[in-house]
């Protein structure tokens, strides 16, 4: 899980010259080169994190202030122009310092499988969850599930606040359980590692309070409350055990929206043996249950219809690409068309 967007208040403490005004005051030249160079440096920022600002990064809040006004006012209605047929790629880095793993991609099948309950604590597992902390940080995340670096195990790392300085904040959790889920629960912004785009985030409701109990790398036996954000990321990377991702938990209308980045992320999928969707039946048992549900989402498709389904499509991937290939701006065209079933009728004797 990535870390989250600076907060709102962080903008307050700044120079008392409003930005609006300063604006107005600048020339013209001055302003436009100004608005380049914002625009370059966000466009950095947002390609290399998944923090519009950081502020480990920069100290000068003044010209962070300055640069998202004017990122706002000239690159801001072209973006919000080109929104829905763009998308702006945040790519984790091909390798990583003090380890061979790499982050894996939506829709690699390993982010859709049950992981393997852990039972040797040794020192394999301590130099694996010592790496994947690793990466967390340089992938600038709070938090990275087993799956997502291609192992499938009930294994993650987090750190709630995503910075190396506090390493007290660290936990390894091995074969989690949440035991309870608080009945109050907050709709947030969340994205994923593992979904390249920044486009693929979205609002997803979540327990203010959890109750769990899990292993540490050592094996040792932990129960602890949860509540907050770091409830949220623990809820976050204990989907990934499960095969579950942020956007499964996605409103239908979020869904549709972010479903084209989505698509593009298959498209350059290199392989046949992609999984899109979660399994139906835990998707149905989901909690808390996803925003526009009561009672949980119901299964995606019905179980007999999703086994005639796979008897007549032997690789959907493979489908879902071609059709991905062949779509127009009104929905999938260009399907070739089958022989009939019947082949030639018999003649009346």
């Amino acid at each position: 899980m990535p870390k989250p967007h600076l907060s709102k208040k962080t903008s307050n403490k700044v120079s008392p010259l409003s930005m609006s005004s300063m604006v107005k005051i600048l020339p013209p030249v001055l302003l436009s080169t100004m608005s380049t160079v914002a625009g370059f440096s966000m466009r950095f920022h947002r390609l290399n994190t998944n923090v519009n600002i950081n502020p480990k990064h920069h100290n000068n809040n003044f010209q962070r202030r300055l640069q998202r006004q004017l990122y706002g006012q000239v690159f801001g209605p072209v973006r919000r122009r080109f929104s829905s047929t763009t998308c702006t790629m945040r790519l984790n880095p091909a390798s990583f310092d003090g380890s061979a793993m790499t982050i894996t991609d939506y829709p690699m099948p390993v982010l859709r499988k049950v992981g393997v309950d852990i039972e040797n604590f040794d020192d394999r597992l301590h130099r694996i969850c010592s790496e994947m902390i690793t990466i967390m940080y340089q992938a600038d995340g709070v938090g990275l599930a087993a799956p997502q670096v291609n192992l499938s195990l009930q294994l993650f790392v987090y750190n709630p606040v995503g910075e190396r300085d506090k390493p007290e904040l660290e936990r390894i959790v091995c074969n989690p359980k949440i035991v309870t889920y608080s009945d109050d629960t907050t709709a947030d912004f969340e994205a994923c590692l593992s979904s390249q785009s920044d486009h693929c985030g979205g609002p997803v409701s979540r327990s203010n309070r959890i109750w769990v109990e899990y292993q540490d790398e050592n094996g040792t036996r932990t129960k602890r409350i949860l509540n907050g954000f770091e409830a949220r990321v623990f809820q976050h990377e204990y989907d990934h055990l499960q095969g579950i991702l942020h956007f499964d938990r996605f409103s239908p209308e979020q869904r549709t929206k972010i479903q084209p980045n989505l698509d593009v992320m298959i498209s350059d999928y290199k392989e046949d043996d992609g999984i899109l969707e979660p399994d139906g039946e835990m998707h149905s048992k989901l909690l808390p249950p996803p925003i526009g549900s009561t009672t949980g989402m119901p299964p995606l498709e019905d179980a007999e219809l999703v086994e005639n389904k796979s008897q007549k499509e032997d690789n959907p991937i493979k489908k879902m690409k071609q059709a991905l290939e062949n779509k127009t701006g009104f929905g999938f065209g260009g399907v070739k068309k089958g022989k009939g079933k019947g082949g030639k009728k018999k003649k009346k004797k």
